[in-house]
């Protein structure tokens, strides 16, 4: 009778272990509601397949394929843009997250291509609460940022896109992320010499404003021009 007893505590224990290499003991959600801060990025064009994998990857739902039963259950549908979210997420948090449910929850900025700096800081402005006169100030010590030596402020270095904080984010990170996003981008294009991250954030952010005005010019014609200016004129 011990012989059995031990037996069947064996074939118990054994059964415990071989559940996850068998795939039997997957936690299919997480209770939330999560810890830290994990950014997610949705691409245009992107399927809600691709992004629950991303999801799981990242660890912010526990199970890709339940959460993408949710996130269909939700008849939602995916916008592109970059989205705050947490480690270990339940499902139906993450979902409202990315169907924008609940947006007083969050800061959401959106910064056009061709903004000036003056316009840009509005916007952050209204997107996130903070006096302009904050964001300007940051905005006159550019060096905070990790931007190059030579530029005299953000002009140029505050990424377009779709963002969304926490609410109370501090005015310098959202700023910091805007400017890491950019410098990120002129690092994956080869671009890691300083003083030539600058020479193409100044013609770029020429060439994007010139852009938004109406005009017959091809933007090949302003780009040359862009370049052959000595000394931009830059505007706070």
């Amino acid at each position: 009778m011990l012989t059995l007893s031990v037996f069947v505590i064996a074939v118990a224990v054994g059964a415990q272990f071989l559940k996850p290499l068998l795939g039997g003991d997957k936690l299919e959600d997480y209770p939330g509601p999560g810890t830290g801060e994990v950014v997610i990025t949705v691409p245009e064009g992107a399927g809600p397949r691709s992004v629950a994998t991303q999801l799981q990857e990242k660890n912010v739902v526990a199970n890709a394929d339940t959460f993408l039963r949710d996130f269909l259950a939700s008849g939602g549908a995916l916008a592109p843009g970059e989205f705050s979210m947490r480690n270990e997420m339940k499902n139906s948090d993450a979902v409202d997250v990315l169907l924008n449910k609940g947006q007083d929850k969050v800061m959401y900025v959106a910064l056009s291509a061709g903004l000036r700096i003056g316009e840009s800081l509005q916007a952050i402005s209204e997107g996130t609460g903070v006096p302009v006169a904050e964001l300007k100030a940051l905005n006159e010590s550019p060096a905070q940022f990790g931007v190059p030596a030579k530029a005299k402020n953000l002009e140029g270095f505050l990424a377009p896109g779709e963002y969304r904080f926490p609410l109370g984010t501090p005015a310098k990170d959202v700023l910091q992320k805007l400017v890491t996003t950019t410098l990120d981008e002129l690092k994956a294009q080869g671009v890691t010499d300083p003083a030539k991250q600058y020479d193409v954030v100044t013609v770029a952010s020429i060439v994007q404003a010139e852009e938004a005005r109406p005009s017959t010019a091809t933007w090949r014609a302003r780009s040359t021009t862009a370049s052959n200016r000595p000394t931009p004129r830059r505007t706070g």
